[in-house]
C-alpha cells in the first residue's frame, strides 16, 4: 500500500506561519525572501518566473545551494500546576535548492525549472504530556516548478507554470491520560505516507519605461491539496476506575491497515517593488497566504471504529479554522564594487492559527526575521553566495481545550528561534 504522509500540520521545520518555507535560494535567505519583483539570477524561475525575460537573453543561468536549518527548543508551561512542562527537541536539517534558466528559444521566449523544498515540518515531544498529541510530527514536501516566460511588450513579462509537489510524512501521538469516569488511556499511533499533487503558477514583471529603476513583481500560487494514503499502526487499551466504569468500547485493541487524510498547501499572492538607486536596490514585498483554506484534520480509516480496533479516539475530526496571514518583507542590495554585493533583509510574519486552534504538534506564531549574506564574482559567469538568517519567534498563549483532559493544552508557549546558514554557487553560460 502507498505509505502516505498524515497531514500533521506543521512544525518548527516551518519558517513562515502554518509550514511554508519561503526561503529557497541563498538569495533569498539574504534578503529574507524579498526578492519578488527583482533577481540577481535563476532563482527568479521560482520568486518570479516573468522576471526570467530580463536576464541577459543569450546565456542560460543556473543556481543551486544547500541550506542548515537549526530549529530550537520550544518550552510548554501549562496552567494546570499538576502538570510539568514539556520542552520538544530541538533540530538540524540541510535544506537543498536548484534553479535553471535557459536563454531565449525563440525571441522573447524563455523556460525556467526549479527544485525547491516549500514546505516542511519537524517537531517532537518527549514526555508524557506532550507525546499524547504531538510525539512525533515530520513533513517533507519537494516541487518541481517548470514555467514559460514571454515579454509581451518592452518591459512588461508574463510567465506561467505547473506545480509539482511530492510530500512525504511520519506521525506518532501517543495518548496517556484521562478519558471520562476515571478511565484511564494508554495508546500508540503511528502513521507513515506519501501523497503526489499538482498546481499552477502564474507571474506578470514590469520595467516602465518612463522610469527604468523600478521594477514591479506580481505572483500567484494556487492552492495544491495534497490527498495522503498511507498505513496506521494504532494500539489502544483503557483502564476502569475500579470495578465502576467499565473498559470503553471502540477505545480497545489493535489496528494495522490503510488511512487517507488531506492537507492543503494555501495559495498565496505576492506583490513586490524594486527601486535602483546608483550602486543600491531596495525591494519591498507583500505577501498574502490562505491559510482559511484549513479548516479541519480527520484521518479516514479503511475500518469504521469498532470495540475491537481502538479506533475510537484517533476518528475525531479536529477543528483547524486557520485565518489568512499577510506577511512584510523588505530587502537591500549594495553592489560594493563589481565583483562583491551585500544584501540585508527584515520581515514581519503573522501567525495563522488562533490560541484555542493551535497545538503542540505545531506552536504556529508570529516572528520576525533578520538576514543578511554577501554574494561574491569569482568570474564573469560563476558567482558564490553565504548567507544567514535569524527567525525570533514570538511567544504566545495556547488555549486549546479539548474534551479529553490529557489533550487539553492550556499555557504559555516559549517559542524556539530558527537559524538558517546558506551557501549558493550561481553559473551562467
Amino acid at each position: 500500500m502507498k505509505r502516505i504522509l498524515l497531514p500533521l500540520l506543521a512544525t518548527s521545520l516551518a519558517f513562515a506561519a502554518g509550514y511554508k518555507i519561503p526561503e529557497q535560494s541563498s538569495d533569498a535567505v539574504a534578503l529574507s525572501a524579498a526578492n519578488v519583483a527583482y533577481s540577481f539570477g535563476a532563482d527568479a524561475a521560482y520568486y518570479n518566473p516573468a522576471n526570467m525575460a530580463f536576464l541577459q537573453k543569450n546565456k542560460n543561468f543556473i543556481a543551486g545551494g544547500l541550506t542548515y536549518i537549526h530549529l530550537g527548543e520550544h518550552t510548554f508551561m501549562p496552567d494546570d500546576q499538576t502538570k510539568r512542562g514539556s520542552v520538544s527537541k530541538a533540530g538540524n536539517f540541510f535544506v537543498p535548492n536548484l534553479h535553471f534558466v535557459s536563454q531565449e528559444l525563440l525571441p522573447n521566449l524563455r523556460v525556467g525549472a526549479s527544485l525547491a523544498v516549500p514546505s516542511g515540518m519537524s517537531m517532537e515531544w518527549t514526555d508524557k504530556f506532550g507525546a499524547s498529541t504531538a510525539k512525533r510530527f515530520k513533513l517533507e514536501v519537494v516541487e518541481f516548478a517548470p514555467s514559460v516566460s514571454y515579454e509581451v511588450l518592452p518591459g512588461l513579462s508574463a510567465a506561467v507554470g505547473v506545480r509539482a509537489l511530492y510530500a512525504k510524512a511520519k506521525v506518532a501521538t501517543y495518548p496517556n491520560g484521562g478519558l471520562t469516569g476515571g478511565v484511564q488511556i494508554d495508546a500508540q499511533r503511528d502513521l507513515t505516507g506519501d501523497a503526489l499533487n499538482f498546481g499552477w503558477n502564474v507571474a506578470l514583471a514590469y520595467k516602465p519605461h518612463f522610469l527604468p529603476a523600478l521594477s514591479v513583481g506580481l505572483t500567484y500560487r494556487s492552492l495544491v491539496n495534497l490527498e495522503f494514503e498511507g498505513d496506521a499502526r494504532i494500539s489502544s487499551k483503557t483502564t476502569p476506575n475500579g470495578s465502576v466504569v467499565p473498559k470503553l468500547a471502540g477505545f480497545n485493541g489493535d489496528y494495522t491497515g490503510g488511512v487517507k487524510t488531506n492537507l492543503p498547501m494555501p495559495a498565496n499572492l505576492n506583490l513586490g517593488v524594486a527601486y535602483e538607486w546608483r550602486n543600491f536596490v531596495f525591494m519591498l514585498d507583500y505577501e498574502r497566504t490562505f491559510w482559511s483554506k484549513y479548516k479541519e484534520l480527520k484521518f479516514s480509516y479503511d475500518e469504521a471504529p469498532s470495540a475491537t480496533n481502538g479506533l475510537g479516539i484517533f476518528s475525531e475530526t479536529t477543528k483547524r479554522e486557520w485565518k489568512d496571514t499577510s506577511t512584510y518583507r523588505a530587502g537591500f542590495a549594495w553592489n560594493y564594487d563589481k565583483k562583491l554585493r551585500l544584501m540585508f533583509g527584515f520581515a514581519y510574519d503573522e501567525s495563522a492559527a488562533s490560541d484555542e486552534r493551535v497545538g503542540l504538534e505545531l506552536p504556529d506564531t508570529s516572528s520576525r526575521i533578520y538576514s543578511f549574506g554577501a554574494n561574491y564574482k569569482f568570474t564573469p559567469n560563476l558567482e558564490g553566495t553565504f548567507s544567514y538568517l535569524y527567525q525570533d519567534r514570538l511567544n504566545r498563549r495556547f488555549n486549546s481545550v479539548k474534551e479529553v483532559e490529557f489533550a487539553n493544552v492550556v499555557g504559555e508557549m516559549k517559542s524556539g528561534d530558527a537559524q538558517l546558514v546558506s551557501l549558493g554557487v550561481k553559473y551562467a553560460f
